[in-house]
Parts: C-alpha cells; sequence; structure tokens
C-alpha cells in the first residue's frame, strides 16, 4: 500500500515555486522598459508599430517593447556617419516605419514612456526597411489578384 502524503507535499511545494516564478516573471515584465519621468534615457531598437505620435520599439539590449512619444519638437533625422554626399539629415515623420532600427533619445513622462528630443536612424537601414515594406504590399497585391474574392448567389 502507497501513501500518497509524499505526493501531495511535492505537489504543494511545486505549486508554491510556480506562483512565485509567475509573480516574479509578472513583476519583471511590467517594470521592463519604463522610463521614470524625468529621467533622461537613450532607447535603441527596432520600430514595432507606429499610432499616431505613438511608436512602439523593441529594445536591442533586453527585447523589452518601450513606448516613444513623438512630441512637435522632435527631432527626426539620419546619422551622418558614412555618408559621401553633404545632404541635410532632417527627416519626416513618415519615415519611421515598421522594421527600422532607430535610436531615440529624451526624457521620461508620467506614463512610463519617452518623449523623444531625438530619434536618429541609419539612412542605408531605412532604404532597405522602405524597400522590404514595398514587397510585402507588392505581395499581398499579387496574392488578392491571383485569388478573386468567391462570389455566391447570395452576394447578387
Amino acid at each position: 500500500m502507497k501513501l500518497s502524503g509524499g505526493k501531495t507535499i511535492r505537489h504543494a511545494l511545486l505549486s508554491v515555486v510556480c506562483i512565485c516564478l509567475l509573480a516574479a516573471m509578472t513583476f519583471a515584465a511590467a517594470t521592463k522598459g519604463q522610463t521614470s519621468n524625468g529621467q533622461k534615457a537613450t532607447v535603441k531598437g527596432t520600430i514595432i508599430s507606429r499610432d499616431g505620435n505613438l511608436v512602439k520599439l523593441m529594445d536591442m539590449k533586453n527585447h523589452s517593447i518601450d513606448l516613444v512619444t513623438i512630441t512637435d519638437t522632435t527631432k527626426i533625422g539620419r546619422r551622418k556617419d558614412l555618408q559621401a554626399f553633404f545632404r541635410h539629415t532632417d527627416m519626416s515623420v513618415t519615415a519611421l516605419v515598421p522594421g527600422l532600427t532607430v535610436k531615440a533619445e529624451g526624457v521620461g513622462n508620467s506614463e512610463g514612456e519617452l518623449e523623444a528630443n531625438k530619434i536618429k536612424f541609419c539612412l542605408d537601414l531605412f532604404a532597405i526597411t522602405v524597400a522590404q515594406q514595398e514587397q510585402i504590399m507588392d505581395n499581398k497585391a499579387a496574392v488578392g489578384s491571383l485569388f478573386p474574392p468567391i462570389r455566391t448567389s447570395m452576394d447578387t
């Protein structure tokens, strides 16, 4: 005859360990990627998405999601290094496309977002990212033309 007391204690101990790990991961996820109010910070990462003045970046160091707010005073431009031509470095907000690797400098606000003073990126990476975005759009259009919508008798 087997006693189940050992299994019960083992399951209880395992449950406690799992709850502690879950609490630690939740705390770590909540604190990652947030900037303290008034603290200067620099974030380097890849743009995941952009919604109006809010840009989501995946940080290159710790792979956390950082929120960057673009204001009217934010200067967006390309880096000057390794460029053969002397051209202006200022760019438009529309240059911030998903997939582009940027470096944002600014100050944290009360929501934990970084209010960017400067956002810089490499012009070569910008050209590659734009070409990738155009290829994605062309592929979607091609798939749409290959498979036209199916019409049923209810559509007429």
